[in-house]
């Protein structure tokens, strides 16, 4: 499919999303999806590879298919649970099943692409800021999913790192109980996607315990937040509220860290064979970022190589096919 047609359907259906946001009344939440993604794609534009496209369409996965699961899931789970319309029906609706399902599901869509790239060879050729846009992608899909049906909440948010840098966080507060900050399906989505990403470079024994434990914190805080209007003020869970002030700016730093560690891998022993592809000459700022992107690819997989050298067979093949893609953006 060719860059023209790809660009056609992207428009297409961002002028749907539009209109259907604008007859819905939730503009603001399709203005926090903009910039939240536009923030981040530039903020990792030093060590991304993952094309602006594919971002888009991750954005649109989230939206419409992750999304429609997630509710098929609910509703299935939900006969065996206690009905809705009692105190502890809605509690175990709000404050358990929507957070284990909700975050699970967001877990399994990102392990589903990293598993989709590792048959395809393309694991070598992607870093964790990678992964962490593609959660991104489908975390902003749910929450403007989300928001056309509850409508954007206004909430207070404590700070520049909740109202700028970590859009859609939210803060409840009421008297006599502890605030609980809320990041909301697009950082959380994001959060357990980087963590997962992570597993790139730690040992094959602790490889997945970072996600794990993200992906807990994320079901304690969502579950935290959605229940805590029906929990008595005194309850012993909101001795942990403190551990979601924290988390939209664990989450940033870890973002911030995370590009900072991946410029270093990627600018270290650089091969002849980058340089030489970096110094050919392109026309057009869309074929100077496809280049880009493909030698971030042809970087990640050479820092792949020289931590897992018996995959170097296996990867000729893809190595191979992006040569000569950065030789046809060149041509």
């Amino acid at each position: 499919m060719s860059l023209t047609i790809r660009a056609i359907y992207i428009v297409v259906w961002f002028v749907i999303v539009l209109v259907t946001c604008a007859l819905l009344g939730v503009l603001p939440a399709l203005a926090n999806a903009l910039w939240f993604a536009a923030f981040y794609l530039v903020l990792t534009l030093p060590v991304r590879s993952l094309r602006v496209a594919s971002f888009a369409v991750f954005f649109f996965i989230g939206l419409l298919v992750v999304s429609h699961g997630t509710l098929i899931a609910q509703l299935v789970i939900g006969v065996v649970l206690p009905p809705l319309h009692s105190n502890a029906g809605e509690f175990v609706h709000l404050a358990l099943l929507a957070p284990i399902t909700e975050e699970t599901a967001k877990l399994l869509a990102v392990a589903f692409v990293l598993l989709i790239w590792k048959f395809t060879g393309a694991r070598i050729a992607f870093g964790a800021s990678d992964l962490m846009l593609v959660g991104l992608g489908i975390g902003i899909g749910l929450n403007v999913f989300e928001d056309m049906f509850l409508g954007s909440v206004k909430t207070t948010t404590p700070g520049i790192v909740t109202n700028i840098l970590v859009p859609w966080t939210e803060m409840q507060v009421t008297r006599g109980r502890p605030d609980i900050v809320t990041i909301n399906h697009a950082a959380s989505t994001a959060f357990i996607a980087l963590a997962l990403g992570w597993s790139r470079y730690l040992p094959k024994v602790v490889r997945y315990l970072p996600a794990f434990f993200v992906w807990l914190w994320m079901i304690w805080c969502h579950a935290l937040y959605n229940g805590q209007d029906m929990l008595e003020r005194g309850n012993l869970v909101f001795l942990t509220a403190p551990l979601t002030w924290i988390t939209p700016y664990v989450f940033f730093l870890a973002v911030l860290a995370t590009i900072a560690f991946e410029f270093v891998v990627l600018h270290h022993r650089v091969t002849d064979v980058e340089k030489k592809l970096g110094q050919v000459h392109v026309r057009g700022i869309t074929r100077w970022l496809a280049r880009h992107n493909l030698l971030r690819h042809l970087a990640y997989a050479r820092a792949w190589l020289c931590s897992n050298p018996k995959d170097g067979a296996k990867a000729v093949p893809y190595l191979s096919r992006l040569v000569s893609r950065v030789d046809q953006v060149g041509a």
